[in-house]
């Protein structure tokens, strides 16, 4: 008897997409990121990370004998924007700090993890990420905001929703005092991971639900004892199985409202 033989599709997951940028970022056109499908299944998606970050590899310096190179142009924040849709928008400046992101676009894309990265290692100018929609962003694998400060614009009911989602800052701790306002923002996640020192601008409820844990970590400090900080003005609800922090991390979770009002 010969040897028979049967073709099969052979499914791939999907690559990485990774822009960093010291100044801006634009992304204007669709995305595609779905990940292959074979007899066994579907892949895993792709994933997409947007860094617009300010670094010891990416920041002028001096050139050889000793003189500063110029420096960038631009003292506002740098700041991830993610809106309705970007479908007819302009690019960014090339200096404008700004990056805008579409979430009907990443909602299409297919992409199953996303990063949002904006911060400056030097703390001249202060990372924002701002949520200015109320348009559901859904992810079938990660979701990670690094950032000092995540904002949600007045009157805009944030949802952001992936098995594991990540949430607090890195690389640049806040040094910004948290504000009242008209935002909302909800979480839903299995996993959920608070880091660093950071700060919730302009939100008047804060909702973070995770099927699962709520994992509280520290980051490096000068005395080399890890700690975090989430603070907000606004109301803050943890929903959760178990809340914990690392083991020697101090984190604290600050709710104090800048009017005076009582807050839950």
């Amino acid at each position: 008897t010969g040897v028979q033989t049967c073709a099969l599709p052979i499914c791939s997951a999907g690559g990485t997409f990774s822009i960093t940028s010291p100044e801006s970022i634009s992304l204007l056109g669709s995305l595609e990121g779905t990940g292959g499908v074979g007899t066994a299944g579907a892949a895993a998606a792709g994933a997409l990370e947007i860094d617009l970050t300010r670094t010891i590899s990416n920041t002028p310096g001096a050139d050889p004998i000793g003189q500063l190179l110029p420096q960038f142009p631009n003292s506002t924040p740098l700041e991830i924007e993610l809106v309705d849709n970007t479908q007819g928008q302009t690019p960014s400046g090339a200096t404008s700090n700004l990056a805008v992101l579409g979430v009907q676009q990443i909602n299409a894309s297919g992409i199953d993890s996303l990063s949002l990265t904006a911060a400056d290692q030097y703390g001249t100018v202060t990372g924002i990420v701002s949520i200015n929609t109320s348009e559901p962003l859904t992810l079938g694998r990660e979701l990670v905001i690094n950032s000092p400060v995540l904002t949600v614009a007045p009157g805009y009911n944030a949802v952001l929703s992936a098995p594991y989602v990540q949430i607090g800052s890195s690389l640049e701790s806040s040094t910004v005092a948290p504000t009242s306002g008209l935002g909302n923002l909800t979480v839903n996640t299995d996993q959920l991971n608070l880091t660093g020192v950071f700060t919730l601008q302009s939100m008047a409820n804060t909702s973070l639900n995770s099927a699962g844990d709520v994992q509280l970590e520290g980051t490096a400090t000068a005395n080399g004892e890890p700690l975090g900080q989430l603070s907000t003005a606004g109301n803050l609800t943890i929903n959760a199985e178990r809340i914990y922090p690392d083991t020697n991390s101090e984190f604290i979770l600050t709710s104090a409202p800048t009017d005076g009002s009582p807050t839950t």
